[in-house]
């Protein structure tokens, strides 16, 4: 008669797969990945031309954007401080913004603009960070029959790192931006609050266009929830890289109403050991923070 133990172990031998399964249990997950994420990865939005703009009039118009880009790149890199920054880069995004409001909707909008000049200091990373004179061009969009005092920030740089033109970092998101301020001054929407758009003139140095808009601006108190978009590396699609700790609600939302879902867990892990040093842009706020082109992102 076997003891109990015998008995136990002929059970546990039982209930180990044989190893010719082995390639049956990685075949199924990398045939999981590849339909799953693979899939995902690269399912773009179609890319609209600025040639069936009268069909698409509430369309994000990819060939636009592509346009601006180029013409923001064109100055060459912008290091807080240099003429190319303080002038040539702020002129652009004030013309580009004028064009935007003159095909704005004014009677469903309030567009309210200010080139913010700011100095302060602060510290990180154990060291004191002084600034003088950095800028910042924001923008407000309040719907007229808006009573509500709170306001989704929306922020990327314009300024790049020496030797740079920052097309990636981050001048494509500043096009981005840009194109979605025109899409929504120019359609009717249900919008219940008012969208600040932080046109940010000194985040390489770095934080000090972040730390001057929530410090100084009269904007940033009413501020509840932020989109943050950044940049790294090339290529690739936008993916949804951290959420604020304790504000789960913007997840819910992020996963109810965007159509492209994307995120990752793997990148999120670096930050928070230490391997990759960074700190949070605008730490006062629940904030969605959205990576695009990077070959690792990360969510939560």
């Amino acid at each position: 008669m076997k003891s109990k133990y015998e008995t136990m172990k002929v059970i546990y031998y039982r209930s180990k797969l044989d190893w010719y399964w082995a390639p049956v249990f990685v075949a199924f997950w990398f045939l999981l990945f590849y339909i799953v994420v693979i899939s995902s990865f690269n399912n773009f939005p179609e890319n609209v031309a600025i040639a069936e703009e009268m069909n698409n009039t509430d369309r994000f118009i990819g060939e636009r954007a592509e346009n601006v880009l180029m013409r923001l790149s064109k100055i060459g890199p912008k290091v807080v401080g240099s003429p190319a920054n303080e002038q040539s880069a702020v002129q652009f995004l004030l013309n580009e913004l004028s064009k935007i409001r003159e095909d704005a909707r004014h009677d469903i909008y309030i567009i309210q603009e200010d080139v913010q000049i700011a100095s302060g200091n602060y510290v990180l990373w154990e060291m004191v960070n002084i600034y003088q004179s950095i800028q910042n061009v924001v923008v407000k969009v309040t719907p007229r029959n808006s009573e509500s005092s709170s306001s989704l920030l929306l922020n990327s740089h314009y300024d790049t790192v020496p030797g740079s033109s920052g097309a990636g970092d981050s001048g494509l998101m500043i096009a981005v931006m840009l194109e979605t301020l025109r899409v929504i001054t120019k359609r009717e929407t249900n919008l219940k609050h008012s969208i600040v758009f932080l046109f940010n003139g000194a985040e390489e140095n770095p934080l000090q266009g972040s730390h001057a808009f929530i410090t100084q601006h009269e904007w940033a108190a009413n501020v509840k929830a932020v989109v943050n978009l950044e940049l790294t590396g090339s290529g690739g699609r936008e993916i949804l890289f951290q959420s604020g700790p304790g504000h789960p609600w913007l997840v819910k939302y992020y996963g109810a109403h965007i159509v492209h879902t994307y995120a990752s867990t793997i990148a999120e892990e670096l930050f928070q050991n230490g391997f990759v040093p960074s700190r949070d842009r605008l730490s006062h706020f629940p904030r969605l923070w959205r990576y695009s082109g990077a070959r690792y992102s990360a969510f939560l």
